[in-house]
């Protein structure tokens, strides 16, 4: 995020926030998969995962 920000690029800067974001999203799901045991919490950090693998790949592919 702080390299997106100080290279200036914008399409970069909102990517590496959702990125972040999608990431806190899946901590919060698996801690609470771990705790309730709920299914749904399961399934929700592994999309949270890929929701910020998909992030930080197109940021690679801005970069390129």
């Amino acid at each position: 995020m702080v390299h997106s920000v100080r290279a200036g690029r914008r399409a970069a800067v909102w990517l590496a926030a959702a990125g972040l974001t999608a990431i806190i999203f899946a901590g919060f799901n698996g801690a609470s998969f771990l705790k309730y045991n709920l299914n749904i919490s399961s399934m929700l950090m592994s999309v949270g995962f890929a929701v910020a693998v998909v992030c930080y790949v197109v940021i690679l592919s801005l970069a390129a």
